[in-house]
């Protein structure tokens, strides 16, 4: 009995020692530090919780221990593997709790994948698949890599959502996942028409720029996308439907687009230009042969030759450009020849007027009428010679040194014309002549050295005239005998002289006439014995 009380008293002794053992050590709270976190964090859907690698702290009041999270005691709890994202998972011990995060995440991830698509598109496969192992490592590959396959994606119809399936094979691991896109139909399609409205005939082609479709689909327009406009759309635009009649008045022409089965509408203006005028007329010139000699230019090919140079004169440096040499020199040639005949039929068709040498014009004015109608042609802008030499001219300042034919440039051709500045000097001549001769028209042929008191201011008008001109020397006196003979008894200069010597008895302008032209006999006198001299001299 004695032994039995004995043992009672020891085990009684030793539960007691382990009570107060434990009471000493009791849990005061649970943690996980990250250096003791599990080793997977990251899960595939579907997958099972896994904490190998993992250990709680256990905090007591006399020491921290190190337990497994797989260990007896220890409850897991929160974890739904089906649930995509962060999840908090909560772990307990001895009444304490403590949480750690994990993450589940779908197979695979669609990254920078169009997911949005209109009804008829096909799928786009640039972007990346992010795909997640078993262990929680991720890796990326290209959707339009060798080794993916994508199935379910049909946009005959609108659906959203629509699931497509993507297979891709690591080492023998296959690997499935599936993301969502979208079908819609077009609910809403807005046309923008070009920017540009107004063309020149002779343009490349239509400018596009600035000019979109933008197409609509989902609720609330969920997929917007923007259609650049391109060429294969347009129908109707045709810059060779301008011609003549629209150098003012553009051509006002209806352009159609064509997208999605339906048809839309802009106006163009398009201003007929000089430099499709010249190329659409340079068939004109096909059958003229320059290789030789000069061929004959018919009065309807050179009217249109000088259309197009007149047409090719108004072009800025930029249009010029635009035509070849060939396509210039088609008609220039032309158009320097027929000008060329015209200046030269002109000016030998007043040959009481002037003579055309070669050495340049000369005076001729054979009467006071001829000298008249002289003069008129001279300065008349629109007459052949003025329109014709500034044709020829016009065309030596850009192609003189441009064959005209043969070895012949354009320059051998155009140097035979005279210059505006000759013509305009040569019409001085002739004006000068006309108004020292209507100075003197109201004295009679039969005039006295008495009866010329009564022309005083017609003479001493024509005596200035003379005085005060750049022509009031002996080189010129031809001009003098010309307008001398005009009056019936070639007495112009006699009648000066025989005023101021008889009725005024000026010496002074006596004098200074004399530096210009003697009188009658004497100037005959004179001629003769320079004349005579000259060939002693020689």
């Amino acid at each position: 009995m004695k032994k039995i009380i004995k043992i009672a008293t020891l085990t009684a002794i030793i539960a007691l020692s382990v009570a107060m053992v434990a009471a000493c050590n009791k849990v005061e709270s649970i943690n996980i530090k990250s250096a003791n976190l599990p080793n997977q964090l990251i899960y595939v859907a579907g997958s099972d919780l896994n904490l190998a690698g993992g250990s709680l702290s256990v905090v007591g009041k006399k020491e921290t221990t190190l337990i497994e999270l797989e260990s007896p005691g220890v409850t897991v709890s929160g974890y739904d593997k089906n649930k995509i994202g962060q999840q908090e998972v909560t772990v307990s011990y001895e009444g304490k709790t403590t949480t750690f995060s994990v993450t589940v995440v779908p197979r695979m991830v669609a990254e920078n994948i169009e997911l949005d698509y209109f009804v008829g598109d096909e799928f786009n496969d640039k972007g990346r698949l992010r795909i997640t192992r078993d262990d929680g490592t991720a890796f990326t590959v290209p959707v339009n890599d060798e080794a993916i396959t994508v199935t379910g994606f049909d946009s005959s119809v609108a659906k959203a959502p629509l699931t497509v399936t993507a297979t891709y094979n690591e080492s023998g691991v296959t690997y499935t996942g599936t993301f969502n896109v979208n079908i819609y139909d077009v609910s809403e399609t807005d046309f923008k028409a070009p920017t540009k409205k107004d063309y020149l005939s002779h343009e490349a082609g239509i400018d596009l720029s600035g000019s979109y479709f933008t197409i609509k689909g989902g609720v609330g327009g969920a997929l917007t996308r923007y259609i650049e406009v391109t060429d294969d759309m347009i129908e109707g635009f045709d810059l060779s439907a301008a011609d003549i009649s629209n150098k003012e008045t553009p051509l006002d022409q209806k352009v159609t687009v064509k997208y999605g089965g339906e048809e839309y509408y802009f106006n163009v203006n398009i201003t007929y230009t000089n430099v499709s005028y010249i190329k659409d007329n340079l068939e004109t010139f096909a059958d003229l042969d320059w290789s030789e000699k000069l061929p004959d230019v018919s009065t309807r090919v050179g009217e249109v030759a000088i259309s197009l140079w007149n047409a090719y004169t108004t072009l800025e440096d930029s249009e010029k450009a635009l035509l070849t040499e060939e396509e210039k020199l088609a008609f220039v040639r032309p158009a320097v020849v027929y000008s060329y005949n015209l200046w030269v039929a002109e000016i030998t068709a007043y040959p009481n007027s002037f003579n055309a040498l070669t050495t340049g014009p000369q005076l001729v004015c054979t009467t006071y009428n001829d000298a008249v109608k002289g003069y008129e042609v001279l300065t008349d802008p629109e007459n052949i010679l003025a329109v014709a030499g500034a044709i020829i001219k016009g065309i030596d300042a850009e192609f003189s040194q441009s064959v005209l034919c043969g070895t012949n440039l354009i320059s051998t051709l155009s140097s035979i014309v005279y210059t505006k500045e000759t013509m305009d000097k040569f019409a001085g001549y002739i004006e000068y002549m006309i108004t020292l001769y209507d100075a003197l028209k109201d004295v009679p042929a039969e005039w006295t050295s008495q009866s010329l008191a009564d022309y005083a201011s017609d003479i001493q008008a024509a005596t200035e005239i003379i005085l005060n001109s750049e022509y009031k020397t002996s080189e010129y006196s031809a001009f003098y005998d010309r307008v001398s003979s005009w009056r019936e008894n070639n007495d112009y200069i006699d009648i000066l002289y025989a005023y101021f010597y008889y009725v005024e008895k000026n010496e002074d302008v006596l004098y200074s006439l004399q530096k210009v032209r003697l009188p009658g006999v004497l100037e005959e006198l004179y001629t003769v014995i320079t004349s005579a001299m000259n060939q002693i001299s020689s």
